[in-house]
């Protein structure tokens, strides 16, 4: 059977590594919504290494990695719970939610056909279509009540979205750590209505660190 190769899982857990060590620089210099961000990404990519380690290869969207990660990992699932903030949002708030992301889906789709940059129109064009594809993998999941699930695609969808709104503005490569920063220059409406009105970027400062150092901890055991 094929399986692997220590070398591919030690590419995504270094990315994971390096993306929480960013969230904790951003921690110490309260960047909250920052130092969020930077953990999220840091411990959905640590989801993704435990499911490499288990030689899983299917999985692609962000409710699936989950949905493996609670089987496999509950530590590093209880980090998702936390990190991500997936309790406590039912039917009629995702819904509410969802609203407000189609319609800037919609804003982002109407902008698309101006681009007149070829490769800034393709990377657009896929960044779109991974945040419609997470943003429909969210509602399904909210009519089949699967909660948890439904608003780990929603966030995730929120910041595909606005990657492609960076993008759409501007065709430049994002550098790292520069995500937060660049989509409030960049789109202000979106950034406030969207991420820090619906992403619960509201976690204490002391729980991010914490939140932080539990899955370095982790990550150094898988």
């Amino acid at each position: 059977d094929y399986v692997w190769s220590d070398q591919s899982i030690s590419q995504v857990k270094d990315t994971a590594m390096e993306y929480l060590n960013r969230a904790r620089k951003f921690a110490e210099d309260d960047e909250g919504p920052s130092a969020i961000f930077e953990m999220r990404e840091g411990i959905f990519n640590l989801g993704r290494v435990v499911l490499m380690v288990n030689n899983n290869f299917l999985i692609l969207k962000p409710a699936e990695v989950l949905t493996e990660v609670r089987m496999l990992d509950p530590m590093i699932y209880s980090l998702f719970l936390r990190a991500f903030k997936l309790k406590g949002m039912d039917e009629p708030k995702l819904l509410a939610v969802l609203n407000d992301l189609r319609q800037w889906l919609d804003i982002a789709e109407s902008r698309l056909g101006s681009v007149t940059i070829d490769e800034q129109a393709l990377l657009a064009t896929g960044l779109l279509s991974q945040s419609q594809r997470e943003y429909h993998g969210s509602l399904g999941l909210t009519y089949n009540g699967d909660y948890e699930l439904a608003v780990l695609e929603m966030r995730q969808a929120a910041c595909s979205l606005g990657r492609t709104l960076i993008t759409l503005k501007e065709f430049s490569s994002l550098v790292d750590g520069a995500f937060m920063d660049r989509l409030s220059e960049t789109e202000p409406g979106f950034y406030e209505e969207i991420l820090v009105e619906h992403g619960a970027y509201d976690i204490l400062p002391k729980e991010i660190t914490r939140i932080i150092g539990e899955a370095q901890f982790l990550a150094q055991r898988l």
